[in-house]
């Protein structure tokens, strides 16, 4: 397995691809110097996802542990303005099963947190504090719909499921110039 960036490169036909940074897997053989992909996909589909980096083989014989960048090192974000600009994504656990990676988030992180409330949501409901909080949900294949950080201006953050996709919608926030010649919604 390779794990590799291709900074504004197009990867074609393969891989339906939006993203102008394409964090990319191939799984295949190495033979000498010559890697022959048998499998090549898109490590993350999300907007912002840049620079991935893995390591393993500590405690964990079973999985790499990769972290990434949330923010593009050539675009403006509205955060700029309050010199904010980017992060380092939570630790995901990679394993490889046939040729494609899984991902999910590492179990330890989240041992010692407890719920400081549960709520079964049938209609909208408002979350205090979310922009500090950690959210966990069961969907249990169920179509929803989840509006984030709505504010006056009527701008918020959409992630919804349906028909066995996943959309991540970011049409309503907040654009800089050059953030609107990208994509505004992703899908998984």
């Amino acid at each position: 397995m390779c794990l590799f960036g291709r900074h504004k490169v197009k990867i074609g036909k393969r891989i339906n691809s939006k993203n102008n940074y394409h964090a990319t897997y191939a799984v295949g053989k190495l033979t000498d110097l010559t890697f022959e992909a048998e499998y090549i996909s898109e490590l993350d589909q999300g907007f912002d996802f840049y620079a991935p980096q893995t390591f393993a083989g500590l405690d964990n014989q079973t999985h790499a542990v990769l972290f990434s960048w949330i923010g593009l090192p050539d675009l403006t974000y509205p955060t700029d303005k309050f010199k904010w600009h980017s992060a380092l994504t939570l630790p995901r656990e990679l394993r490889l099963e046939g040729s494609k990676i899984y991902q999910r988030p590492i179990d330890k992180i989240y041992e010692n947190l407890t719920a400081l409330s549960a709520l079964h949501l049938d209609k909208k409901e408002n979350i205090a504090n979310l922009d500090r909080a950690y959210l966990k949900f069961e969907a249990n294949n169920q179509a929803f719909g989840l509006t984030f950080f709505q504010n006056e201006k009527g701008q918020s953050l959409r992630l919804s499921y349906e028909n066995g996709l996943i959309c991540l919608d970011r049409s309503q926030s907040e654009q800089t110039e050059l953030m609107e010649k990208f994509d505004t919604q992703t899908f998984l």
